[in-house]
């Protein structure tokens, strides 16, 4: 979770703090984030850090809507990870 305190706000620190995590995850190999929010916190945040919206909930909790973001970081299909080994019986 990422919360800034309202007084500290319009600041860069959330920019800042998102820009390190997306740097350590592409450090890592991981192909993408995914963020939630609702329509009273931080919807435009996200979209103005290039996040694109891919599902929405609305009324849940009543009178509001819950957005679904998310960023893909490796956009090249032949450098995603390859999927961890199916474990099976014969591996135990």
């Amino acid at each position: 979770m990422l919360f800034v305190n309202e007084e500290y706000r319009k600041e860069g620190i959330g920019t800042f703090l998102i820009k390190k995590i997306e740097e350590y995850a592409k450090e890592n190999n991981i192909i993408g984030i995914r963020v939630g929010t609702f329509d009273f916190q931080a919807k435009r945040f996200y979209e103005k850090l290039g996040y694109k919206l891919f599902g929405q909930i609305e009324d849940c909790p009543p009178f509001t809507i819950h957005y679904d973001f998310k960023k893909v970081l490796i956009k090249d299909k032949n450098k995603f990870p390859l999927p961890p080994k199916k474990i099976t019986d014969k591996d135990i």
